[in-house]
């Protein structure tokens, strides 16, 4: 007998698969990144179907087959519907997004990074930013997934941003001084990531 797991996931991506079948990638709270078939879930009458679009913060329910996770149910949370209210809010959760899939390998619990990244996405989803302040919040972003993981050295000046308090204040701090730094300190170290 298999046993169920049910957990809070993000939806970072989908690949179709055969006719009506799909493999969802979703950075899960216990799991860590899991890659999960969902059979006929591009048929019209799927009840899977709607928990799952893309950026969709959910919990999931997933049995493990002998060589594979397949969903079995899906509830969707709330909290990050105003990332699809702005092209540029939807564009930066993709970004976020991808960079998960491409520094998170394998089935691994890491809760601080789960909730970091939601996190940062209900930020986004609830601030009405600028231009400017889009920018700043990407760096932002990025600087607090990489510090998570291990790829950040922090620096004093940076505290502020790495402060577990950031995403609940209604601003973000002033980077005007450190914007600089921080591109260069970030494309360091995914360039030393070699991923």
């Amino acid at each position: 007998m298999y046993r169920l797991y049910t957990t809070e996931a993000l939806v970072l991506g989908s690949k179709n698969a055969g006719e009506a079948n799909k493999y969802y990638f979703l950075l899960t709270r216990e799991l860590g990144l899991v890659t999960a078939f969902a059979q006929g879930v591009r048929e019209i009458k799927s009840k899977l179907r709607h928990g799952l679009e893309p950026y969709t913060y959910t919990s999931v329910s997933l049995v493990r087959g002998k060589e594979k996770w397949r969903l079995t149910n899906v509830e969707s949370k709330s909290g990050l519907e105003g990332l699809s209210t702005s092209r540029e809010k939807t564009k930066l959760a993709a970004k976020l997004c991808a960079l998960i899939e491409r520094l998170v390998h394998g089935e691994e619990e890491d809760t601080k990074l789960f909730d970091e990244l939601i996190a940062a996405l209900i930020f986004l989803a609830k601030q009405n930013l600028s231009t400017q302040k889009l920018h700043d919040y990407e760096l932002f972003a990025v600087l607090r997934i990489l510090d998570r993981l291990g790829y950040i050295a922090p620096r004093e000046n940076w505290l502020s941003i790495l402060d577990t308090e950031l995403w609940r204040g209604p601003n973000l701090p002033d980077i005007s001084n450190e914007r600089k730094m921080l591109v260069v300190t970030i494309n360091e170290s995914l360039y030393h990531s070699q991923l």
